[in-house]
């Protein structure tokens, strides 16, 4: 699989039923949603991307700041953090649930959290070659992992981390990257559309 992201979502709600009304970013207004992840570091203007090509930005920002959503996707967001994220969490928004979802194909790696008012629910790391690490329940998609459904024999985790991502990715935010056989997507994320930046 080639799938990479780093995203960072602020939601009022289910941020599949707010994004998938094939929303366009206001340039203004997604450039706060940046500066506030990335303050001091949000440059001049870029072109406009649709989301499923801004969820890998090069030395750049994509952003959109919707009613009840804000969505900033840049890898400066969420290198260097650490994983203590019971004693709280950095990426708290405007609204009340925060999610994280980070992949990295090339290293075969996986990262996701969900936090409710900026307290930790549930949060998932696992590496081909370093295995698993998480807090919190399982939500319901990550079930048939954990149970071994879908083991492979050359990953230290129990299923390969890009396929639970993919089902991550799916089920947080409603679209996938390559896709995997046992996700529904929810809609398509070349509809919607984040305003770019250059960062400093």
């Amino acid at each position: 699989m080639g799938a990479k992201n780093a995203i960072v979502v602020s939601a009022a709600a289910d941020p599949a039923e707010i994004l998938r009304a094939g929303l366009v970013a206001e340039p203004d207004s997604a450039r706060r949603a940046a500066e506030r992840r990335l303050p001091g570091r949000v440059g001049q203007r870029l072109a406009d991307l649709p989301l499923a090509d801004a969820v890998n930005p090069r030395d750049a920002v994509y952003a959109g700041a919707f009613d009840g959503l804000e969505i900033v996707c840049a890898w400066e967001v969420v290198n260097g953090r650490g994983t203590d994220y019971p004693d709280g969490c950095p990426w708290v928004g405007p609204y009340r649930w925060t999610y994280l979802h980070v992949m990295q194909s090339a290293v075969d790696v996986v990262e996701f959290g969900v936090w409710d008012r900026g307290k930790l629910q549930r949060w998932v790391a696992a590496s081909i070659e370093h295995g698993t690490a998480q807090e919190g329940e399982p939500l319901a998609f990550e079930r048939p992992y954990w149970a071994g459904e879908y083991d492979v024999d050359h990953s230290a985790a129990p299923f390969h981390p890009m396929r639970l991502g993919e089902a991550a990715l799916g089920a947080l935010f409603g679209f996938v990257q390559e896709g995997a056989p046992d996700v529904d997507p929810r809609f398509d994320p070349f509809e919607v559309t984040l305003a770019g930046f250059a960062l400093t």
